[in-house]
């Protein structure tokens, strides 16, 4: 019922300190939710020169991860970033800090969400999956593609996917998942932010 997830992290190809990837299942009025959160932390010698902290959660759905609610407390250098959406499909509205946002009610994921979305696909080379991703009050179609898939090992398939918006083919994230005896594990991925690339790998 639930899983943590750990990863060392480099940011702009600097080692940087690791990240906690946690997923759990919550119950709100006898309706299975699940619970995402993700942390990173910057080790202390890279803490002299740019302090990098995150802390993301949200509550999505049980079975294909759109978001409901989403917390974002970012600090990176000098840069912070506190925020906080509660999106609303019956109504079709999202409030995002003091603002309400019009949408039309289309499934929204957080680029984190859609990494346990994408797990829980085939993932057959070139097929492609169109989804919606939130960011700050903003939806932007993209598109994920498994752009690769091999054998890493005789018992062990890895799948890389790309995803990028629909529309002028931004990158937002590169994912490698790896597949053993139909056990699908995330084990590494870049983020592609407004102020570098992040990069997070499971260390074997």
């Amino acid at each position: 019922c639930s899983e943590s997830l750990e990863y060392k992290v480099k940011y702009n190809n600097i080692k940087a300190g690791s990240a906690l990837f946690n997923e759990k299942i919550l119950s709100r009025d006898s309706i299975n939710y699940r619970q995402i959160s993700f942390s990173v932390k910057s080790s202390k010698i890279v803490d002299i020169f740019y302090k990098l902290r995150t802390e993301v959660s949200m509550i999505v759905d049980s079975n294909e991860y759109y978001i409901y609610d989403l917390s974002k407390n970012l600090k990176e250098g000098k840069n912070i970033e506190n925020s906080y959406s509660i999106i609303d499909y019956d109504n079709k509205i999202i409030s995002y800090d003091n603002k309400k946002i019009i949408f039309n009610g289309e499934k929204v994921y957080s680029i984190l969400s859609l990494i346990y979305f994408l797990r829980n696909q085939s993932l057959d080379l070139n097929e492609e999956y169109f989804i919606n991703i939130y960011n700050n009050g903003v939806i932007k179609p993209a598109i994920a593609k498994v752009i690769e898939k091999y054998n890493h090992t005789q018992n062990i398939i890895h799948s890389i996917i790309s995803v990028k918006s629909k529309n002028n083919n931004q990158n937002h994230m590169t994912l490698v998942i790896s597949e053993f005896d139909n056990i699908k594990i995330p084990i590494q991925f870049e983020l592609y932010t407004k102020n570098g690339i992040m990069e997070l790998f499971i260390d074997d």
